[in-house]
C-alpha cells in the first residue's frame, strides 16, 4: 500500500472515529440516568401518597349513598307488596318476596354491592292478629281484623317494627339486640356490639308497619236488624259477617276493600279504606253519618202535622217541642221552629225568583219581597 493510501485511510478512520463519538454524546442527551429515574419515581410516589386517599373516600362515600339508596328501595317496596296483597311476609320468604317484588335476583336483596350479607330482622316482640300473632300475616284470614289495647288505649297491633341492616366493610354481629340496633342514631354503632368496623359503614333501614294500618268501627244502632260486612284481601273475599255488636277495635291495610252488606246479606257499598273511618247500621242500612233518625232513636214528643214523614218532617217535629230562646225577638221567646220557617220561606221564595232569571218586574217582584222579609225576619230572629 502507498504512503499516499495510508494517509487517506487514517483520515477517514479519524472522521468516522469523531462521528461516532457526536453520535454517543447526542443520545446521551435524551436517556435518563438512575438517578433521575429515582427521582421521577418518588415524585409519582408522593403525588400517589396525595391522591389516592381523597378517590379511596369518594369511592366508599359513592358505595355508602348507593347502599342507603337500595335500602331505602327494599323498605318501599315491602310497604307496596304488604299494601297490594294485604300480606306481610315472614322471615323465611322476606327475601324471596323483595326479590319479585323489585324484579332483582335474590341475592341482590340478601347482600350489598361489597357483597357483605345484609340482616332482615323482625321485632322479637310484634304482636298481630294472626294464628299466632307473629309474622307471617294474611288479612284475608281475620275479617275482624288485627287490633289490641295497652293501657286503655286501642292500637293496630304491637310492636309492628322490622329492620335492614347493610354493612360495607366487616360482616355484621351473630347477635343482634333489636331494641338497641333499632334505637341507634345514624353514624352509630350499637352499644351492644363489639365491632371493629367504621360508624360510616353501617346503615340501619327502619319499617314500621303501623301506619299502613287504618282503624274501622263499625256500630249496630238499628235494634230491629243487624248488618253486615266482609273485606277483600288481594283476590280472596272473606266470609260475611253479621256486626251484633260494636267493632271499635278493628285495623286494616290501607287500600283494602270492605263490603257493607244489609241484613240479608246483600252488599249496599263498597269503600276502599284510606283513612280511619266509621260507618252506623241505622235504619236497616250502613251510613257514614248519622241520620238523625234510627230506629232506636228519640220518639218524637208530639205526632207529626205532615202526611209523608219525611226527614225534614222528623227534624221539625222535634224542633217544634224545643225550647224557646228568651234572648230572641226582643224576649218574647221566638221558638226553634219559627226560625226554621223563616229560613223555608226564604229559600223558597229565593228559588222563584232565581227559576225567573233573577228578574225583578211583574210576576216576579212578589217572591223578590217576600225573600227580602224572610231574610229580614231570619236575621231579627238569629240577633235579637
Amino acid at each position: 500500500m502507498k504512503s499516499g493510501d495510508l494517509g487517506v485511510a487514517s483520515g477517514e478512520w479519524r472522521v468516522a472515529r469523531r462521528t461516532s463519538r457526536h453520535d454517543v454524546r447526542s443520545r446521551g442527551r435524551f436517556a435518563f440516568t438512575l438517578i433521575e429515574t429515582v427521582g421521577v419515581l418518588a415524585v409519582l410516589a408522593i403525588l400517589a401518597s396525595l391522591l389516592v386517599p381523597g378517590v379511596v373516600r369518594r369511592i366508599d362515600q359513592a358505595a355508602r349513598v348507593r347502599d342507603a339508596a337500595e335500602l331505602n328501595g327494599l323498605a318501599t317496596a315491602l310497604q307496596s307488596v304488604v299494601q297490594r296483597t294485604n300480606q306481610i311476609p315472614g322471615a323465611s320468604t322476606l327475601v324471596s318476596v323483595l326479590a319479585n317484588e323489585m324484579a332483582v335476583s335474590p341475592t341482590q336483596v340478601a347482600t350489598n354491592a361489597r357483597n357483605v350479607a345484609r340482616a332482615f330482622l323482625i321485632d322479637p316482640n310484634l304482636w298481630i292478629a294472626s294464628g299466632n300473632g307473629k309474622l307471617p300475616y294474611t288479612q284475608s284470614q281475620t275479617p275482624y281484623g288485627t287490633g289490641t289495647n295497652q293501657a286503655g288505649v286501642a292500637l293496630p297491633g304491637l310492636n309492628l317494627r322490622l329492620m335492614i341492616l347493610s354493612s360495607l366493610t366487616l360482616q355484621l354481629p351473630a347477635t343482634i339486640d333489636f331494641n338497641d340496633a333499632w334505637g341507634t342514631p345514624d353514624g352509630s354503632i350499637p352499644s351492644t356490639w363489639t365491632w371493629a368496623g367504621r360508624p360510616d359503614d353501617l346503615k340501619i333501614q327502619r319499617v314500621d308497619f303501623t301506619p299502613l294500618f287504618k282503624r274501622v268501627i263499625l256500630n249496630p244502632i238499628d235494634t230491629n236488624s243487624f248488618g253486615s260486612f266482609a273485606i277483600e284481601s288481594g283476590q280472596t273475599v272473606s266470609s260475611t259477617n253479621a256486626v251484633t255488636n260494636v267493632l271499635a277495635n278493628s285495623w286494616y291495610l290501607q287500600g283494602t276493600a270492605i263490603r257493607l252488606c244489609d241484613a240479608n246479606t246483600g252488599m249496599e257499598m263498597k269503600t276502599v279504606i284510606q283513612n280511619d273511618t266509621s260507618y252506623v247500621f241505622e235504619n236497616q242500612a250502613w251510613r257514614d253519618l248519622l241520620s238523625g233518625w234510627g230506629t232506636n232513636g228519640p220518639t218524637p214528643q208530639i205526632a207529626s202535622p205532615f202526611s209523608n214523614v219525611d226527614l225534614f218532617t222528623m227534624w221539625a217535629t222535634n224542633l217544634a217541642v224545643a225550647p224557646l230562646n228568651p234572648n230572641a225577638d226582643g224576649g218574647s221567646g221566638d221558638s226553634t221552629l219559627a226560625i226554621l220557617g223563616d229560613f223555608y220561606t226564604f229559600m223558597q221564595t229565593y228559588n222563584v225568583w232565581a227559576a225567573g232569571g233573577f228578574k225583578n218586574g211583574a210576576p216576579f217582584k212578589g217572591p223578590v219581597t217576600q225573600a227580602r222579609s224572610a231574610l229580614v225576619n231570619v236575621t231579627q230572629d238569629m240577633s235579637q
